[in-house]
Order: structure tokens, then sequence, then C-alpha cells
């Protein structure tokens, strides 16, 4: 139970880290409107974590070999989707951002 804890408070902090980083750019480049769905984006983000704990919480023990694959199947293209726009958004190997960025000064 203690790791858990422990390891959801360590996501807890990382998820309250990236936002900071994405506030401060927001404020720093002057595009204040972007912080409603921002935040918008930030609170689905709690209620889909908080309803899908709660269904796991409520399934998990009942789960089949079947279900426990297409779980592991789903983490798996959530993490490579994750790896790909963390390569995308790379501004130095990024066309889009060519000129556009006012962080760097």
């Amino acid at each position: 139970m203690l790791s858990t804890f422990i390891i959801a408070l360590r996501e807890g902090l990382e998820a309250a880290l990236i936002v900071g980083i994405l506030v401060a750019y927001i404020l720093k480049s002057d595009r204040r409107h972007l912080l409603l769905p921002l935040w918008s984006g930030v609170g689905a983000a709690i209620v889909g974590s908080i309803g899908i704990g709660f269904i796991l919480s409520r399934t998990s023990e009942e789960l089949t070999e079947r279900a426990e694959e297409i779980l592991c199947g789903n983490n798996f293209i959530s993490s490579c989707c994750t790896c790909y726009l963390d390569g995308f958004l790379d501004e130095e190997n990024c066309s889009y951002f060519e000129g556009r960025s006012s962080w760097k000064s």
C-alpha cells in the first residue's frame, strides 16, 4: 500500500511539474487565451483518472487474462504515442517551431 502511494505521489508531482512548465511557457509567450484550454484539460485528466481508477478498483480482481492483455496493449500504445510526441515537439528537430518560438530570448 505504501509503495502504491509513493508511486502515485511521484506521478502527481511529475504532472504538476509539466503543467507548471506549460503555464510558464504560455505566460512568457503572452498567450493567456490558452490558459483556459490548459486548465480544462487538467480537469478532464483528473476526472478521467478518478473514473478509471474507480472502475479498475471495482473490476481488477475479476479481469480475465484477455482483459489484462488488452489493458497492457492500451498502456503500450499510449507509451508509443507519448514517445512520438516527445520527439515531434522537440524544438530543434521540428521545423514547425522555426521562427515561431518566443521562449528563447
